[in-house]
């Protein structure tokens, strides 16, 4: 976490659906949002994307956002830069529509 005067930014972290019943990870992040409100903190941000269902249990209230990204002007920075922005969100796409058609496992 980041925190700026009464405002606390989450880092980003990941969500696995398939143990959204269980929730190990929302019963840590309650406990976190309640501390930080005991000191003091106003706005907890969980950054990242709006449409998240996991975000969404705890509040209704979104803000607009930009996402920024930074990589090296080097080899290395640029191919990471190409991953990031070409391979991964192609990546996201296919996942998601095998898992749709059920050609890929729920895992």
């Amino acid at each position: 976490h980041i925190r700026q005067s009464e405002r606390v930014y989450a880092l980003r972290g990941e969500f696995d659906e398939e143990y959204q019943r269980s929730s190990p990870g929302a019963v840590l992040d309650g406990e976190v949002v309640q501390r930080l409100f005991e000191q003091g903190v106003r706005v907890y941000d969980m950054c990242g994307d709006a449409s998240n269902q996991y975000k969404l249990r705890w509040t209704k209230d979104v803000e607009a956002y930009r996402e920024i990204i930074l990589f090296n002007r080097n080899i290395r920075g640029t191919f990471l830069a190409f991953l990031e922005r070409r391979i991964v969100p192609v990546a996201k796409r296919l996942k998601r529509i095998l898992k749709n058609n059920q050609l890929l496992p729920d895992s």
